[in-house]
């Protein structure tokens, strides 16, 4: 009976575990739910500081969150993160698009892509991004955010 109850067990474990993973055809862990997620979680960046609330874009990072400006200055947790964000891009429209997406774990993906802002003069900068993005409970909040602009 014991045996029996330990064999149920692990067939439950085992069963959770892959529900969680959803693998596909080839074996893989099937992302498109989570892949969605990372997108709403960029459109609501971009809609954030393109709306100029900067406060709703520095919750999008989590509380030990980094972000790099494209000067290199090392900014962390999302009140000092929220400052730099409206001192650099008040009144900037923005666009981020994810180009690929490496799964580390079921909760924690490294987005790369590229970003442009424009102002309102015309003006328009770009360069690449390197996100590292997890899951913090039901929500995927931003853990470390590095743009540039390549070198010519």
């Amino acid at each position: 009976m014991r045996r029996a109850a330990a064999v149920l067990a692990i067939l439950f474990s085992v069963a959770a575990l892959s529900a969680q993973s959803k693998p596909n055809a080839r074996g893989r862990a099937d992302h498109a739910d989570d892949e969605a997620a990372l997108q709403k979680l960029n459109a609501a960046l971009v809609d954030a500081i393109s709306t100029g609330n900067f406060k709703k874009a520095g919750a999008l990072w989590d509380e030990d969150g980094i972000y790099y400006s494209v000067e290199g200055d090392k900014i962390t947790g999302p009140a000092q993160i929220e400052t730099a964000l409206s001192q650099a891009l008040q009144g900037m429209k923005v666009s981020l698009q994810n180009t690929n997406i490496h799964w580390v774990s079921p909760d924690m993906a490294v987005v790369q892509g590229s970003w442009q802002v424009s102002g309102s003069d015309g003006q328009a900068n770009g360069g690449l991004v390197m996100s590292v993005i997890r899951r913090a409970g039901t929500d995927w909040k931003f853990l470390e955010v590095r743009p540039w602009v390549p070198a010519q």
